[in-house]
């Protein structure tokens, strides 16, 4: 955040507030409504990890607004957790971080973290679910080539269409591990979302978890397009909507 955020000022229109430096958030939004009243950008670099943290910000800036021109941004920086802590083991001129703690405080602020959404958009409730294409909604990849054809897997189209009004559906890109085989291929999920306890991915290839995430995922057995008459696409929308409707807003 802290690399980001004195890359702007240094554009020349940007105020940097920053709770480490100032040491508490009432000193930051004086700060925050000073900068604004003069003009300024301004970019806050706090952690702001769910809405009610963000909300204070927001209320900020349209108690400063003198026009229509003001723009507010959330940006998210998802980067993973070993990634964090060896980039803070290395920061020696940060006011409350670094070798001697950064371990600690990294693991100790995991806390669940809600994507931001637009001020003024209610963010969608709705649980996320994941597809893999390969072998699960299409056929597989080596039914493919030899045939020169990809067909969809029986159900596919009515599957989504049951369940695209109750979850946000995706389809997620993949990771090559260290080795480069197709066998190294996997779909990290905590590094793109930071809460994982609505989240689902649907695969057919159990080894596509990172460990501690294999229980966020619902494996189906592979379809390679010799069953026309699958069902199991049909089964599958018949207990995530079971499932849905059991959960808590």
């Amino acid at each position: 955040k802290t690399y980001l955020a004195r890359r702007l000022v240094a554009r020349g229109n940007w105020r940097h507030v920053s709770q480490d430096e100032l040491g508490s958030r009432r000193a930051c939004e004086e700060e925050c409504v000073r900068a604004l009243r003069q003009g300024w950008n301004v970019v806050v670099d706090r952690c702001n990890f769910d809405e009610q943290q963000r909300s204070h910000w927001v209320q900020l800036a349209r108690s400063c607004r003198s026009g229509p021109a003001m723009q507010l941004v959330a940006v998210q920086l998802l980067l993973p957790l070993d990634l964090c802590r060896e980039r803070a083991r290395g920061r020696t001129e940060h006011p409350t971080l670094g070798p001697h703690n950064c371990d600690e405080v990294i693991s100790s602020s995991t806390v669940p973290y809600d994507t931001p959404a637009h001020p003024g958009i209610t963010p969608d409730p709705r649980p996320v679910l994941l597809f893999d294409l390969n072998g699960t909604l299409t056929s597989h990849t080596s039914v493919r080539r030899a045939s020169g054809t990809t067909r969809l897997r029986p159900g596919a189209g009515e599957l989504l269409r049951r369940l695209q009004p109750h979850f946000r559906l995706g389809w997620p890109g993949a990771h090559v591990a260290g080795g480069g085989d197709p066998w190294d291929t996997l779909k990290p999920l905590a590094r793109y979302f930071g809460r994982l306890h609505r989240l689902a991915l649907v695969d057919d290839d159990a080894y596509k978890a990172l460990p501690g995430e294999s229980s966020n995922m619902l494996l189906l057995p592979c379809w390679r397009h010799e069953d026309p008459g699958c069902r199991v696409l049909q089964r599958l929308g018949d207990l995530l909507l079971q499932l849905v409707a059991g959960l808590p807003a």
